[in-house]
């Protein structure tokens, strides 16, 4: 059993630290540096950097919640048992990754998705005014969500992390 917990852990806390790393480097370091340069650079970047970046994240998460899901039941004796703080912890990260899941899958992909067929529509020609007001709108909501799922992971950290000293 102590051999499975440390292949579980660190694939968990692997794939978890590739998983918020990729998010934090795309969101405070690529994405405000693009948007600098320009939409002839952002677009072309963005439009070939985001379907790898969006295939590698959805096999981090995956592998996360699997291992984290495992660990959990392996672990289900120690898990919240009354006075518990370290199950709490854990229990807040799980949530707090649930609603980092939603907001990821549920709006930032969506919006994305519709971003690619705007930007597919009007390759090779300048937009409309509607359509550059729409392609700003959604551009503008994916980075607000992307901030928000910054902060969401740095708490998922500082609960996981923080669980074994509670």
């Amino acid at each position: 059993m102590d051999a499975i917990m440390v292949v579980l852990r660190s694939l968990h806390i692997g794939f978890g630290i590739f998983l918020v790393g990729n998010g934090l480097f795309a969101t405070l370091i690529l994405e405000p540096r693009l948007r600098a340069l320009g939409p002839a650079v952002q677009g072309p970047v963005m439009g070939s950097v985001m379907p790898v970046m969006t295939r590698i994240q959805v096999l981090c998460f995956t592998i996360v919640i699997a291992t984290g899901g495992i660990l959990m039941y392996l672990l289900r004796g120690n898990f919240l048992q009354r006075g518990s703080n370290w199950g709490w912890a854990i229990l807040a990260g799980l949530v707090i990754t649930l609603v980092s899941a939603v907001i990821s899958f549920g709006m930032v992909t969506p919006l994305g998705i519709r971003m690619m067929k705007l930007g597919a529509s009007i390759k090779g020609r300048p937009p409309t005014p509607d359509e550059a007001q729409r392609m700003a709108g959604m551009a503008g909501r994916v980075r607000t969500l992307t901030r928000v799922l910054v902060a969401l992971s740095v708490a998922i950290v500082v609960c996981m992390a923080g669980a074994r000293y509670l």
